[in-house]
């Protein structure tokens, strides 16, 4: 049986656990975690490493946001990790919400390869009345609230070396004090920062496109592989018509 590791920011997006988490996805039946259901939670990484005190002044209001998103992620508070992500961001969940609703198969089929995982998910996960109701912020709110972002990831989280050039702002991703090979990326509007999710979305998207080559199966394999073990059953053709 092969199965492949993927990683998701995404913060992503629902689908996929967040901030350097990953899960394995069996391209056949999956299995269970190896991790004992009542295994106590790794210690939670600092928000930031430590940075030089001149440095630290310039970039206090990027470690700021990303302590406030983080935390926010760890208590399931979807309202106030909706009010600390970019416009972009919000953009992006309103796109997917239309596309599951409403969306032809072509239109799915016509998307990356993540923005597509996201929107089968959210034909499984979220009734069509409830998601009807619901515009792009407020999707994002219930994907925090609901654990779809995951914050076992984000818990080993923190960032080191940030690059700043307002609006916008870079980070190194670091988990146990050692690089991901990920970044975070910032963006200011209005004098406050924002936690931009666009970057790390277009991340996971080729991590899923790497494995996808690297195991050699199908898009469509990969991807009800995916639904299947995120959610516990196994999907239908149905989740390629749309909810209305």
């Amino acid at each position: 049986m092969r199965r492949f590791a993927f990683a998701a920011s995404l913060c992503a997006l629902g689908a996929l656990a967040s901030c350097g988490d990953a899960r394995e996805v069996a391209v056949a039946p999956p299995r269970a975690s190896a991790v004992p259901a009542n295994a106590p939670p790794a210690n939670p990484a600092p928000a930031s490493a430590p940075a030089p005190v001149a440095q630290q002044a310039s970039t206090q209001p990027v470690l700021d946001c990303f302590a406030a998103y983080r935390q926010s992620l760890l208590d399931q508070d979807g309202p106030r990790a909706a009010s600390l992500v970019s416009d972009g961001t919000v953009a992006l969940y309103q796109s997917l919400r239309d596309v599951a609703l409403v969306g032809s198969e072509a239109d799915v089929r016509a998307l990356r390869l993540v923005d597509r995982l996201q929107v089968l998910l959210l034909r499984v996960r979220v009734p069509a009345a409830q998601l009807g109701t619901m515009d792009g912020r407020a999707l994002f709110a219930h994907t925090v609230t609901q654990n779809w972002i995951g914050k076992a990831g984000i818990q080993r989280a923190s960032l080191g070396a940030i690059e700043l050039a307002p609006p916008r702002a870079v980070a190194v991703v670091l988990a146990a004090g050692a690089p991901t090979g990920e970044r975070y990326h910032f963006e200011e509007r209005g004098g406050a920062w924002r936690f931009d999710l666009l970057p790390s979305v277009e991340f996971v998207d080729q991590v899923l496109r790497t494995q996808r080559d690297k195991l050699a199966v199908s898009e469509d394999q990969l991807l009800l592989s995916a639904i299947e073990t995120l959610t516990g059953n196994k999907p239908d053709a149905s989740i390629w018509k749309p909810l209305r």
